[in-house]
């Protein structure tokens, strides 16, 4: 049996790093063909990503860069906002007394395994939103709130599974995959934790190098996936007004997703 386990994860990260090495061939012959298909079924806004004939490789597809104060709206400092565009795909409460798997829509992931236990009790009490970005959504993301301060990020290696949410809920494989956690300070001293959930290649996320003695504004640019990937927010409940009216469903980078009090 743990023979077996090593050769699927052997097998998982082969077909990551091909996905990741054939992903970067500059060649119109081969990528324009993929990239159309793409766009075809995930209904990419060209209007936003300019023609597809411009893109050298899936990779370039994948993290085009489109102009946010052109295509969005602008975010609004009383709020978090959605730090991509993508699939809110579930919300929720995170209260660690309960000790029990968080519930999102059917599955199960729990917190200890997906944030580790450096982070566990900093996530307690706290509100956590779960956003899927497909492989046709705009891949960059940002800060999900006003003048965040870098504190840590921490890499968790994990396996190469698809995040797309499944019928009736979010995969249960959010706390097995890849990740990278990233620790964030408010103004007021609270915590924000995003955790980047990579999927299929390997090195799929890229993060930008930030100075931790400069406030980052609202709607900074994070990063950028290299594959349809997820990112989990978990932010203070005590600075918060509740979720209102929110619903899950599509979202575009800088929706407002919970008003701030």
């Amino acid at each position: 049996m743990v023979f077996e386990m090593i050769t699927m994860k052997e097998i998982e990260i082969k077909v990551s790093q091909l996905a990741h090495w054939f992903a970067q061939i500059e060649s119109q012959i081969i990528a324009f063909p993929l990239i159309w298909m793409f766009a075809k079924a995930y209904g990419v806004n060209t209007e936003e990503s300019g023609p597809l004939s411009q893109f050298r490789s899936l990779k370039e597809f994948f993290t085009r860069k489109i102009d946010l104060k052109k295509h969005r709206n602008q975010p609004s400092e009383n709020h978090i906002v959605s730090p991509c565009d993508g699939t809110l795909s579930a919300f929720g409460h995170v209260d660690l007394s309960k000790k029990q798997a968080l519930e999102i829509k059917g599955s199960q992931f729990s917190p200890a395994q997906l944030v580790g236990k450096d982070f566990l009790e900093l996530i307690d009490k706290s509100n956590f939103f779960v956003f899927y970005l497909a492989p046709g959504d705009y891949h960059c993301f940002h800060t999900p709130f006003k003048n965040l301060r870098w504190v840590e990020k921490r890499i968790i290696p994990g396996r190469f599974f698809s995040v797309r949410p499944q019928k009736g809920g979010v995969s249960n494989k959010l706390s097995e995959n890849e990740r990278v956690i990233c620790q964030f300070q408010t103004e007021s001293n609270d915590t924000i934790i995003m955790v980047l959930i990579g999927a299929m290649i390997v090195r799929s996320i890229e993060l930008m190098d930030f100075d931790p003695n400069k406030p980052m504004e609202l709607g900074a640019l994070l990063g950028q996936f290299n594959f349809g990937s997820s990112i989990v927010v978990f932010s203070p409940s005590n600075a918060t007004r509740g979720f209102g009216d929110l619903q899950v469903g599509r979202v575009k980078t800088f929706d407002p997703i919970m008003e701030v009090s």
